[in-house]
């Protein structure tokens, strides 16, 4: 992965993430994966940064919380619907309606 890249994927992460805080929905690390063009594991090793409650919202699809982040790092708000996007296909529709309804 080259650095700009890197940058531009950093930037789109940082978009989903302001589009989860906004919808207060969690995403797993592969829907986001599939959007930005990583593998999964990609996405909290280099594009989420630090643990904070506004990242937590990109979760592992099986345990639906996000993965080496303690409870007080957990946005307050986390668990309050069970609706998680699961599929790459269904973020990038969600967050292309939320987009053109932004503007």
């Amino acid at each position: 992965m080259n650095t700009r890249q890197m940058m531009v994927q950093k930037e789109q992460v940082s978009e989903i993430l302001e589009f989860l805080n906004e919808k207060r929905i969690r995403c797993t690390y592969g829907a986001v994966g599939y959007f930005v063009g990583v593998h999964p594991r990609l996405v909290n090793k280099y594009l989420l940064g630090d643990n904070r409650p506004e990242a937590s919202w990109i979760v592992n699809s099986q345990k639906k919380r996000p993965t080496g982040y303690t409870e007080d790092q957990y946005h307050s708000e986390l668990f309050r619907t069970e609706k998680i996007i699961y599929s790459g296909p269904e973020l990038m529709n969600a967050f292309d309606e939320w987009k053109l309804r932004r503007s």
